[in-house]
């Protein structure tokens, strides 16, 4: 696949990160708690309604990274004390960026 996007006219460069992450019950728990968190708060209603939530949920080894968008400086941080009080999670690291509207 990335042999045939370097070939599309304006393509200057291509990185390609996708790893496959370990099987794990814990990082599947965890995942699952992080995202009732942030997408089970009727705050967040507006972004758990979208066909694609643009909060993304990645969890390796007990670590949580989030990423994607959100609307506002609030809800980067509203997200982040979500997955931050489950309890279970080694560390957060909070990639969120704010869309200017």
């Amino acid at each position: 696949m990335g042999n045939i996007l370097e070939r599309v006219k304006g393509v200057a460069a291509l990185q390609n990160d996708l790893e496959a992450l370990p099987v794990s019950n814990f990082d599947d728990r965890l995942r699952l708690q992080v995202a009732r968190a942030i997408y089970g708060d009727p705050f967040f209603i507006h972004y758990a309604n979208q066909a694609l939530p643009p909060i993304h949920i990645i969890v390796k080894n007990g670590n949580v990274t989030l990423e994607g968008v959100v609307a506002s400086t609030m809800d980067r941080t509203k997200a982040e004390m979500a997955a931050l009080h489950t309890g279970l999670s080694f560390a957060v690291v909070d990639n969120l960026q704010i869309v200017k509207s």
